[in-house]
């Protein structure tokens, strides 16, 4: 029987994002081309600011098993 761990072999998290950023790519793809010069720079922005917000939420994540793990 494969374990959970042998089975996915990239970290929960880092899963979880690549995800998340293949399917924002994959709409903003599709919405860019009907978007206006001033909405292609918003929706840059919203972009960047998602991947700053996921960033952050990932950090506080780690952050309480990091403490665990300096625990021992």
């Amino acid at each position: 029987m494969v374990s959970f761990s042998e089975e996915y072999s990239t970290p929960p998290i880092e899963r979880s994002v690549s995800i998340a950023a293949h399917e924002v790519t994959d709409l903003v793809c599709r919405l860019e081309p009907t978007l206006t010069n001033e909405q292609r720079s918003l929706l840059h922005q919203l972009r960047l600011a998602a991947e700053s917000l996921g960033a952050a939420r990932a950090m506080l994540t780690l952050r309480p098993r990091q403490a665990m793990l300096g625990a021992d």
